[in-house]
């Protein structure tokens, strides 16, 4: 049973938009510690809340087209309104309460998301992006460890 699940979701073929699918792609290659598990999905969807149940902390990463380019925000998820039966298209926040309605677990949570530059079709980040993306890698490896240092994007 995972102690941590990477959840990163977007759309690897729409530009900025596919940076988590490249985080997944990143550490799928790392050496990871056997209790973390990494999902690349396009949507959060109601079957992640059974993973998230077994777990103690679950980092989101997603990619966002508020604040500056390249710009990484991490936030505490708290769970959240509960969901309408066969939503496919959740917020971290409710998937959480979904993960606690059902399995009786609402793990530890973060949100963390990076600002991008371009949501067009390709599968190139932005140079402000792709300058990021080791301070997130470097955030997530933090966010993995059983006791985070304080919540800073740093």
């Amino acid at each position: 049973m995972p102690r941590i699940l990477i959840v990163g979701y977007g759309n690897p073929l729409r530009g900025d938009d596919g940076v988590a699918w490249r985080v997944a792609e990143e550490l799928s290659r790392a050496p990871l510690p056997n209790d973390v598990q990494v999902v690349a999905c396009h949507q959060l969807a109601p079957e992640l809340a059974s993973q998230m149940s077994q777990t103690a902390r679950v980092l989101f990463v997603d990619a966002t087209a508020t604040g500056a380019a390249g710009e990484i925000k991490l936030e505490e998820v708290k769970p959240g309104e509960s969901v309408a039966p066969f939503s496919h298209a959740l917020t971290p926040g409710a998937l959480l309460a979904l993960s606690r309605e059902l399995y009786g677990n609402s793990p530890q949570a973060f949100m963390i998301s990076i600002s991008g530059a371009n949501f067009d079709h390709g599968e190139t980040l932005s140079p402000k992006v792709e300058a990021a993306f080791t301070r997130l890698l470097a955030l997530l490896a933090r966010l993995s460890r059983p006791e985070p240092s304080p919540v800073s994007v740093g």
